[in-house]
């Protein structure tokens, strides 16, 4: 299987918001994507086949970054291509010298927390009613990778 990781560019934003419309359910707009193109964010698209199959979205500020969208469309989901991309994101910030990443996911959404723990995400914190829902709010559970740190280290914490 062919794929690749490029920059997503600004014209790409409407068929990134596309993608997030299909997995998502309260996702980004394409308003909000273009907005992630000052200094600072990573901005990724992954083709499969020469298709547009994931993005990521990172903001990378000193020795921290933070991700704040990573989606894989339906028919690309299950094969690896997010832990593809979180690895990619992991081995760049690595080699500027980024200490750690940081991010929010749903409390129910149970594929992306079992991707972040595989790639090798701890589990450090609780936002209460941080997404909205159809009929109230859902807490965040935030992760973080510790780039510089032996993973044995770190791997059974829960820091709260």
């Amino acid at each position: 299987m062919k794929r690749q990781i490029r920059d997503l560019l600004p014209s790409d934003t409407q068929g990134v918001a596309a993608i997030a419309a299909r997995i998502m359910p309260y996702p980004w707009s394409e308003k909000l994507f273009q907005c992630c193109f000052s200094e600072g964010y990573l901005n990724w698209i992954l083709e499969v086949e020469n298709h547009v199959a994931g993005y990521l979205i990172a903001k990378w500020v000193g020795d921290e970054s933070e991700l704040l969208s990573l989606g894989v469309d339906v028919p690309f989901q299950r094969q690896g291509h997010g832990q593809y991309l979180l690895k990619k994101l992991v081995g760049v910030l690595t080699s500027h010298g980024v200490q750690s990443i940081w991010l929010e996911v749903r409390r129910s959404n149970d594929v992306a927390i079992a991707l972040y723990h595989r790639v090798g995400f701890v589990e450090v914190g609780i936002r209460k009613n941080y997404y909205p829902t159809a009929d109230a709010r859902e807490d965040a559970l935030i992760f973080r990778y510790f780039l510089h740190l032996k993973k044995e280290s770190y791997k059974n914490a829960k820091v709260y």
